[in-house]
């Protein structure tokens, strides 16, 4: 040992005596696992709050946690990421139809839409593991995807067109296997949003909201030129 080292003094708590050493362990080991428990029902507490009930998906307060967060990191790392806004046409129909225990499992068929892959040879799953989908009320949903990039020899156009076509389609499947008919004219609209350099939160929701609304809009007209009301009772976000 070096003998010119400095000496510090070290101030040790006196242990208490030895019949309450076992009793002041306990109380310690015992404060320690209440402050565990609470911390894990703070934590249970704010996942059930962020949870949609009927869809089991995160809801809208999830979806404003997790925004900026991800947004950030996109930023920061100078990654892609894509928002879309989806929103279910024909649900106020399906609901006057079919009764709205139907029109829940119309709701809850979003979630299936996504959490299953209807084309497993080409591999061209619709959720990744980085993938976040949520309902914000109604029959309005969001996703959020990270890491948003088109094969070799394929524009973000392309894949934008490619991933709306796979879950429209899947979409309608699962609609037909629950028994809804075609004159029902169900099915989804989708709005999506590729970050750009300048983009801020507020001009990222805009962008996916706007192109929402023009793919609507367009539905609208096509069906009105059939003699069928196209109702759009879409929430602000």
């Amino acid at each position: 040992m070096n003998e010119d080292l400095p000496k510090h003094p070290i101030n040790l708590l006196p242990l208490p005596p030895e019949g309450d050493r076992k009793r002041a362990l306990d109380e310690r080991r015992n404060n320690a696992r209440d402050l565990a428990k609470a911390a894990m029902s703070i934590m249970k507490l704010k996942e059930e709050s962020q949870k949609d009930t009927l869809t089991g998906l995160p809801n809208r307060l999830a979806f404003n946690e997790k925004l900026p967060e991800i947004f950030e990191v996109a930023k920061k790392g100078g990654s892609s990421l894509a928002l879309m806004l989806l929103d279910i046409d024909g649900m106020k129909r399906t609901n006057e139809s079919l009764g709205h225990p139907m029109g829940d499992k119309l709701l809850q068929t979003v979630a299936k839409t996504f959490i299953t892959n209807p084309d497993q040879e080409k591999n061209s799953s619709i959720l990744r593991p980085d993938d976040i989908v949520g309902r914000f009320d109604g029959d309005e949903y969001w996703a959020l995807l990270p890491d948003y990039k088109p094969m070799d020899h394929q524009t973000v156009d392309e894949l934008n067109e490619s991933k709306i076509k796979t879950i429209q389609d899947n979409f309608l499947k699962n609609a037909h296997e629950l028994g809804i008919p075609d004159d029902l004219h169900v099915g989804i609209t989708i709005g999506i949003a590729v970050i750009q350099p300048n983009d801020n939160i507020e001009s990222f929701i805009e962008r996916a909201d706007k192109q929402l609304r023009d793919k609507k809009e367009e539905k609208k007209v096509i069906l009105e030129k059939e003699g069928i009301i196209f109702e759009d009772d879409r929430l602000s976000i």
